[in-house]
C-alpha cells in the first residue's frame, strides 16, 4: 500500500515532512541471533512501542528530498524540506527530525501509519536564536513518529550513499554534490534506545553536505543498516591522537564483538607530511584485503566540522587496506585535517549470503572480483553503467566505497583515492555510478576510480555467510492476460505461481497498489472506464518478490455520434460527399447504406460519389460498429437537381513536344473548357506531380532527368479528360572525344588545331584565342598557314548543338620559335637495338622536333628530350624526319 499525507504547517524552523511508505516483507532471521533489549515507553499514555528490534537483518531506506519550493537556501527557509520514501525494507523506517541538513533516521516503526504519524502535527516546539535551533519540547513530550530505535554506534553501522549525480534547486545556485557522514553522540531526533530501550534522544544522525564548502545540501541519500547481532565485522575507529600511533575506538563497545577490544590491533597512523592523520593501516584479523573482502567506510565527525571523504585502498602485500581522510573544506592535494579522521567501516566478505557486488576497476569498468548477476560498463571518464536484472531504484540502494590510489601528473601517489562517488537511477533498473575527485574546493572533474560496491536490497538483503537461507522466490506458471471488454462487464485476471508458501499476492492498476486485491485471481464486477489501465501482480514469499507480466484492460463504450450526416440538395453532375463524426474505443467499423441497403465500398468515416445522378438521390445512413457496441445514424435526405447539368471539359490546346538543352525552361501549356470551375492535374509518366495544378507547368531549370511523356488530366463536376502525351527531351552539353593539343612551332610552319566531338546534331564551332573569338574559325579544325611568333597564345573552341547547350574545349597552347637549327648540329646518326640513335650537342631549350612526312601539318616535339643530347627512335615504316628547334 503507498501513503501519501500532505505537507503540514508550522511554526518558522520546523520542517515540512511528506513520506511516500511501501510494504515490506517479513523480516529475515538469521542463525543464533540475541534478542534485544525490550522498549520502555514514556508516561505519555497515548505512547506507542517501536517494531522488532532491529538486529536480525540488514535494512535500507531510499529517502528523497524536494526543495523545489525553497527560494533561499541559506535561509531559514532551507528547512522546509518535502521528505518521501522511494522504497525501504524488509523493516520499516521512519525520521523524527531535521534541520540545517540533519537527518535523525529511525528504524523499526511500529507500522506505516506509525511510520508517516509526523506528518500532520508539531512533534517540537523549535525556535532558532540566530546561531542554531533549539528543540523546547514544551508542546508534546511524545510523538507517534518517534515509536521507532535509534541506530546506536554499539548494535551496528549506518553507512549512506547520495542517489543523485549532482543537484541544482530553485535558488539558480551552480550545480552541487552531495557528501554523507553519520556523526554520533549528537542526535536530537526522539526514539527507543538500542540499548536500554529507553525513550529519548541521542546516538546517531546523518548530515547532507555539498562537496567543497560545507553547507547544507537538499540531495536524495540512501542508508543501510548493518546490525552486529547478525554477524557483521565493524565498528567506529577514533582520529588518531598526536601523542600515539594506534588506533582506537570511538567509544566503549563501539565495534562487534568478534573484532579486538583494543583497535591498536586493527589501526595504526602514520607520520607523514607533518601530519599523524595519513595514511593509516587499516587489518582485518586473518582477513586477505585482496581476496577475501570489501571495505565501506564512513565519516563519524562531529556534525559541526565539514564532511570527510574517506577513501580506503589495499596495500602492495595485500593483507590490509590503506584508510585517508579528505577534509571536505580542504584544497590541499595531499593534505587534510588530522583531526578529523574518526569513521565507522563494514567488512562485506565476498562469500555473504545473496551478495551482489565487487571490485570495479575504474580505467575499464572490469570487475577484479565480485559475486552475484549484475553487469557494470565504463561510459567515459569516471562514468560507470550498472545493471542488475528484474531490480529498481525501488527495490533496493547501492553503496559505494573510493578505492585505488589518487594519481598525480599521471602517475600513482601514495595517498588513497581522493574520490567521491554518487549514483543515479536513469532509467528502470540501470544506474549510472560517477566518480568525482576533490580538486579544490570548487573543482570536483570526474575522474576514474577504482571502488566497490554493494546492492542492499529491501525484500531479500545481504547477510552474512551461514545465515538461515531463504526459500527460492515464487515462479509464475500462469500469467495475467489482457483483456478488452464492454462497460459494464465482468472481467477476471488471473495467476498461478508455485513456491515455498506462505505466498502473497497484491495486484496493482499502473502501478498503484489495489485495495483488498491480495489473492490469485481479481475480478472487477461491472468494468467502467475508470478500471482501465495495466494490471499486474506481485508474488512474494520469504524468498523474495516475482513480478507478472503486464496485462492491459481495455473497458470498450458504445460509439457516441458527434456530427450526424446532413441533407444536401446539389445540381447533378455535381461530386456528393456525405460524412459523420464518432467517438468511441478501439476499432471503428463504418457501413454506409442508401436506401436501407449497404452500398459496397463505402466503409469509412465518409463517402464521396464524384458526379451524382438523379438516380442518387434519396436516404444516406450509416452504420457504426465498435467493441463496444453498434448504432445507427439518422438518415440524410439527398435531392439531386437535373436542370443544372454541366458541361464537361474538353481540351481546345494540347500541350507540345519539345526539344530543349539542360539548364533551359521548361514550359507546357493547355488550353481547354467546360463548366467551371476547372481543375489541372499534370503528370509525369502518368504520376501526378505535387502542387502542379495550373494550365500552365513550368521547370525553370530543367536538366536530362525531366526527359520523358508529360500530360495533364482536366477536371470538373461533369467528368474529366486526358490530354495528348507531349514528349520532352532534355538534351546534355556537346561531349568532346578528342581535345586540342598544345604545338611548339617555328616561325613559318603550318599549325593545325582539331576537335572531335559529338552531341545533337549539328553542332556549331568558333575557335577562340586567349578567350577571345576568331573571325570565321568556325570548323572542326583551325588552321594556322605561316606561323608567326604574334600568333602564340591559349586556343580552344567553343561547340554549341542545336538545343543551345554549349561546352568549351580545354585549352591548348601554341608556342612559336624563329629559330631552327641547322641540320649539321646532329653529331650522329647510327642504328642502334632495333631504332635509330639521334645524337646532338644538347643544352638547355634544345628540343627535338619530329613528324612521319613533310606534308604534316606540324612538328611535334619529341618528350623528354629538351636539354638531353640523344633520344634512340623507333623505326616507323619507311621514313621519318627529325630537326632540332631552340626555344
Amino acid at each position: 500500500m503507498v501513503m501519501n499525507a500532505d505537507r503540514t504547517t508550522s511554526f518558522s524552523g520546523v520542517c515540512f515532512l511528506t513520506f511516500c511508505l511501501i510494504s515490506t516483507a517479513c523480516h529475515l532471521q538469521a542463525a543464533d541471533v540475541p534478542s534485544g533489549p525490550e522498549p520502555v515507553p514514556p508516561t505519555d499514555p497515548e505512547a506507542l512501542l517501536p517494531g522488532p528490534y532491529p538486529n536480525d537483518s540488514v535494512t535500507g531506506v531510499n529517502y528523497h528530498l524536494d526543495a523545489s519550493q525553497v527560494t533561499l537556501h541559506d535561509s531559514m527557509e532551507k528547512d522546509d524540506i518535502i521528505f518521501t520514501l522511494e522504497g525501504q525494507g524488509p523493516i520499516p523506517w521512519t525520521l523524527t527530525s531535521y534541520g540545517r541538513g540533519l537527518v535523525s533516521p529511525r528504524i523499526g516503526a511500529i507500522d506505516e501509519k506509525t511510520s508517516s504519524s509526523n506528518l500532520g502535527v508539531i512533534p517540537f516546539d523549535i525556535t532558532f536564536d540566530g546561531r542554531r535551533y533549539e528543540w523546547q519540547n514544551d508542546l508534546l513530550f511524545w510523538a507517534p513518529s518517534a515509536a521507532a530505535w535509534r541506530p546506536h554506534p554499539s548494535k551496528g553501522v549506518l553507512l549512506g550513499s547520495i542517489r543523485r549525480n549532482g543537484q541544482q534547486w530553485s535558488d539558480q545556485a551552480p550545480l552541487f554534490y552531495g557528501l554523507v557522514s553519520v556523526p554520533v553522540n549528537s542526535s536530537e531526533g526522539e526514539g527507543y534506545s538500542m540499548v536500554d530501550g529507553r525513550f529519548g534522544t541521542g546516538d546517531m544522525d546523518v548530515v547532507i553536505d555539498k562537496v567543497g564548502p560545507a553547507s547544507f545540501a537538499p540531495i536524495d541519500f540512501g542508508l543501510a543498516w548493518f546490525p552486529f547481532d547478525q554477524g557483521w565485522k565493524g565498528g567506529f575507529i577514533a582520529s588518531p591522537n598526536p601523542d600515539f600511533q594506534d588506533g582506537a575506538w570511538l567509544g566503549d563497545g563501539y565495534h562487534s564483538q568478534d573484532l579486538p577490544v583494543d583497535a591498536g590491533e586493527m589501526v595504526q597512523w602514520t607520520r607523514a607530511f607533518a601530519t599523524w592523520a595519513v595514511p593509516g593501516t587499516f587489518r582485518l584479523p586473518g582477513v586477505n584485503a585482496r581476496t577475501d573482502g570489501m571495505l565501506f567506510t564512513t565519516s563519524v565527525e562531529s556534525r559541526f566540522s565539514a564532511g570527510m571523504m574517506i577513501a580506503v585502498a589495499i596495500n602492495d602485500e595485500g593483507d590490509a587496506w590503506e584508510v585517508w581522510g579528505r577534509n571536505n573544506v580542504e584544497a590541499d592535494p595531499l593534505f587534510q585535517e588530522e583531526s578529523s579522521m574518526a569513521f565507522s567501516f563494514v567488512y562485506i566478505p565476498y562469500d555473504s549470503d545473496r551478495l551482489v557486488g565487487g571490485h570495479i576497476r575504474g580505467t575499464d569498468g572490469a570487475v577484479i572480483n565480485g559475486r552475484g548477476n549484475f553487469a557494470m560498463k565504463r561510459l567515459s571518464t569516471g562514468r560507470y553503467e550498472l545493471r542488475i536484472p528484474e531490480k529498481t531504484g525501488k527495490d533496493g540502494m547501492v553503496l559505494l566505497q573510493a578505492t585505488g590510489r589518487h594519481r598525480m601528473n599521471g602517475r600513482e601517489t601514495v595517498a588513497a583515492s581522493r574520490a567521491f562517488l554518487s549514483y543515479e537511477e536513469v532509467q528502470a533498473g540501470t544506474f549510472e555510478i560517477q566518480s568525482r575527485y576533490f580538486e579544490n574546493e570548487s573543482s570536483f572533474p570526474l575522474e576514474d576510480s577504482e571502488f566497490y560496491f554493494a546492492w542492499v536490497d529491501f525484500l531479500t538483503p545481504l547477510a552474512p555467510a551461514g545465515s538461515t537461507p531463504l526459500p527460492d522466490p515464487p515462479i509464475l506458471t500462469m500469467q495475467p492476460i489482457g483483456q478488452e471488454v464492454k462497460r459494464g462487464d465482468s472481467v477476471t485476471f488471473q495467476v498461478k505461481a508455485e513456491g515455498e508458501g506462505p505466498l502473497a499476492y497484491q495486484w496493482q492498476r499502473d502501478g498503484v497498489d489495489l485495495a483488498e486485491a491480495t489473492g490469485a485471481s481479481y475480478t472487477i464486477t461491472d468494468a467502467q472506464t475508470s478500471h482501465a489501465g495495466v494490471y499486474r501482480v506481485l508474488v512474494s514469499n520469504h524468498g523474495g518478490v516475482v513480478t507478472s507480466s503486464a496485462a492491459i484492460l481495455t473497458v470498450h463504450t458504445p460509439p457516441v455520434i458527434l456530427q450526424q450526416p446532413s441533407n444536401q440538395t446539389i445540381p447533378a453532375g455535381q461530386p456528393l460527399m456525405l460524412s459523420i463524426q464518432v467517438q468511441a474505443t478501439g476499432q471503428i467499423m463504418f457501413q454506409w447504406q442508401f436506401n436501407q441497403q449497404d452500398i459496397a465500398g463505402q466503409v469509412t468515416d465518409s463517402m464521396t460519389i464524384p458526379a451524382a445522378q438523379l438516380v442518387h438521390a434519396g436516404q444516406y445512413r450509416v452504420l457504426i460498429t465498435s467493441p463496444g457496441g453498434s448504432i445507427l445514424s439518422e438518415s440524410a435526405v439527398v435531392t439531386v437537381n437535373a436542370s443544372t447539368l454541366s458541361q464537361s471539359p474538353q481540351i481546345i490546346q494540347q500541350p507540345q513536344s519539345q526539344t530543349l538543352a539542360a539548364g533551359r525552361e521548361l514550359r507546357l501549356e493547355v488550353q481547354a473548357k467546360g463548366t467551371a470551375p476547372l481543375t489541372y492535374r499534370w503528370q509525369y509518366q502518368d504520376i501526378n506531380i505535387p502542387g502542379a495544378a495550373t494550365p500552365v507547368f513550368v521547370i525553370a531549370d530543367a536538366q536530362s532527368g525531366d526527359s520523358g511523356l508529360y500530360r495533364v488530366i482536366v477536371t470538373n463536376d461533369a467528368g474529366s479528360v486526358i490530354s495528348a502525351p507531349a514528349v520532352v527531351n532534355v538534351t546534355t552539353s556537346p561531349v568532346i572525344l578528342s581535345q586540342p593539343q598544345s604545338v611548339a612551332a617555328v616561325s613559318g610552319d603550318l599549325v593545325r588545331f582539331r576537335v572531335e566531338a559529338t552531341g545533337l546534331a549539328p553542332l556549331n564551332y568558333q575557335w577562340q584565342i586567349n578567350g577571345f573569338n576568331i573571325p570565321g574559325a568556325r570548323g572542326v579544325q583551325f588552321l594556322i598557314e605561316q606561323v608567326q611568333i604574334a600568333d602564340a597564345g591559349t586556343y580552344g573552341v567553343v561547340i554549341t548543338d542545336s538545343s543551345g547547350a554549349k561546352t568549351i574545349s580545354n585549352p591548348a597552347v601554341l608556342s612559336v620559335s624563329d629559330q631552327t637549327l641547322p641540320a649539321f648540329s646532329m653529331t650522329s646518326i647510327s642504328f642502334s637495338g632495333g631504332g635509330i640513335l639521334l645524337e646532338w650537342d644538347g643544352a638547355p631549350g634544345i628540343v627535338l622536333q619530329a613528324k612521319a612526312t613533310l606534308g604534316d601539318a606540324q612538328w611535334r616535339d619529341v618528350p623528354g628530350t629538351d636539354g638531353q643530347g640523344e633520344s634512340l627512335q623507333a623505326l616507323i615504316g619507311v621514313s621519318a624526319f627529325y630537326r632540332l628547334i631552340k626555344r
